[in-house]
């Protein structure tokens, strides 16, 4: 299967290759309640996509979203533990893959994160998920890439929060993502606040270019939080906690209408 990948540059036998062992890992996967072989089987599927990708090969994206069609499979009833190995093994390597320019970056991202996102309606524990989300929300806002994705990126917060509050009260869960907005705002606001204009790549932490874009991701976190402040949300969580993510959006609000960015625009 993996020489099929590597150097066959037939698209549709290649494809043949990833529903093969995507049939054959959901037998096992079904098959072995405790999952024993699930994660040698999908690691097979991961390193045909690896492969493919690294030989620039579009089908790489048919064997990787095959890992993702089966680990959301309903069913499947594995362990905590076992969710983690294979969260660990094949899906977080998957959205950290190495790409060798912006477009395949902006592609890969656009792909795989709401992907990321939806894995919440899976049967994976949320205390899995989560931690996933959001350090890769993180790692990729703090690496230089295009602006627009990066803005992109922020989206991803408000789509992942609002399928989170989808399942009910998770009070847990909201506290962690409450403290990601913070920690990014906090970011976002001594940026601002610094005294140099330019602002370069290497003088902050979101390797953008002047506070220009900043501003923009100021206003994207922004609307990521006014989108999960809705009635439904303050209804599900303690009246302390919902509090604590309107005075967010408040501070949010109030730095914006008193900052003053006429040099930079």
């Amino acid at each position: 299967f993996l020489v099929v990948m590597d150097s066959c540059n037939h698209v549709e036998h290649q494809n043949r290759a990833i529903a093969a062992v995507q049939e054959g890992c959901m037998l096992v996967m079904r098959e072995q309640g405790d999952g024993a072989n699930s994660l040698e089987i999908l690691r097979l599927l991961f390193d045909m996509g690896s492969t493919s990708q690294k030989r620039k090969k579009s089908c790489y994206h048919g064997a990787y979203q095959a890992v993702f069609s089966i680990v959301k499979s309903l069913g499947l009833g594995y362990s905590t533990s076992k969710w983690e190995e294979i969260i660990e093994n094949v899906v977080r390597p998957i959205i950290e893959a190495e790409l060798d320019s912006s477009d395949l970056e902006d592609e890969h991202y656009r792909t795989y994160l709401p992907q990321i996102c939806s894995l919440l309606k899976s049967e994976i524990p949320v205390e899995i998920t989560l931690p996933l989300f959001l350090h890769n929300i993180r790692s990729l806002l703090s690496r230089e890439m295009a602006l627009p994705l990066k803005l992109y990126i922020i989206s991803q917060c408000s789509e992942f929060g609002l399928i989170l509050l989808s399942l009910g009260p998770d009070e847990s869960a909201w506290e962690k993502l409450l403290s990601v907005f913070k920690d990014l705002w906090q970011q976002l606001q001594n940026g601002l606040k610094c005294e140099d204009l330019s602002l370069s790549v290497e003088e902050n932490v979101f390797k953008v270019a002047g506070k220009a874009c900043l501003v923009e991701m100021s206003l994207a976190l922004q609307q990521a939080v006014a989108a999960l402040c809705t009635p439904t949300f303050q209804s599900n969580l303690r009246d302390s906690l919902t509090m604590e993510w309107v005075d967010l959006l408040e501070s949010m609000v109030l730095f914006a209408m008193t900052y003053d960015n006429t040099e930079e625009e």
